[in-house]
């Protein structure tokens, strides 16, 4: 049985915001109050001459740089070799950086030097040895699997390895988060009820559950400046608002 592995990544892959961690009421409090702490100046930053990029540049990482700190980042939902030995490795890294600082310290000590030498070739030979040993262990219970015809042990020992695919789908829920919204007009009328407060009466719709969404709410000029902070920011960015509609299928 052959597993292949997964493509390499030119890169560092993106963090992704925890948003799942919004569904708890103390959460987005707790957000909220941040933003608008950190927004009490939008209005300095809307009616200064600097450039539109600098702009921006200032409110997207102001807006990032808030959420990291309110709800934080995703985590990996799959295994890797190093998991279960992360303190050997710990061990072994540090007893190598620690002589390689000595080494550097006095370049001209030859038993330094083998010392840094000896305990790298260490660490390179333990890291490959416990790599192999991972991925021989998780093979074997691969196989076992599915000698056994044990398919639903055998997906779930594949997805620990290569882990979870990221779902599409944006599923609504009713306000108390108990109810699965599976009617389009009703995915419609949700959407608007999660608008900011105070933000339909600034706004003029001809209707609010159109089938094909090519109306939006047009924003009156200069209205904003009477909501909080975190509302005047939502219209600024969307002057026209349009709800994306994701349609679930039953």
């Amino acid at each position: 049985m052959h597993v292949r592995p997964l493509a390499r990544q030119g890169g560092p892959g993106r963090k992704q915001l925890h948003c799942a961690r919004l569904s708890s009421s103390d959460t987005r409090n707790n957000f909220r109050r941040s933003l608008a702490d950190k927004l009490a100046d939008i209005e300095q930053l809307v009616n200064s001459e600097s450039g539109m990029d600098e702009k921006w540049t200032s409110l997207s990482s102001t807006l990032f740089d808030t959420a990291a700190q309110a709800i934080g980042f995703k985590t990996k939902k799959h295994q890797d070799w190093f998991d279960q030995n992360a303190g050997e490795i710990s061990t072994l890294l540090d007893k190598m950086h620690k002589a390689h600082r000595a080494t550097l310290n006095n370049p001209q000590s030859q038993l330094l030097k083998k010392q840094w030498q000896a305990l790298r070739s260490e660490a390179q030979t333990t890291l490959r040895n416990l790599q192999d040993e991972w991925w021989i262990s998780k093979a074997n219970e691969i196989q076992t699997h599915a000698d056994r015809n044990d398919m639903h042990s055998f997906y779930d020992a594949v997805k620990t390895i290569y882990g979870p695919r990221n779902c599409s789908l944006a599923p609504v829920r009713s306000a108390d988060g108990t109810t699965l919204i599976k009617d389009q007009a009703l995915i419609v009328e949700r959407s608007i009820d999660k608008s900011p407060k105070g933000y339909h009466q600034y706004v003029t719709c001809a209707t609010r559950i159109h089938k094909t969404l090519d109306r939006c709410y047009g924003a009156v000029p200069g209205a904003y400046r009477s909501l909080p902070p975190l509302d005047q920011l939502i219209i600024l960015l969307a002057p026209t608002y349009n709800p994306v509609v994701m349609r679930i299928e039953k």
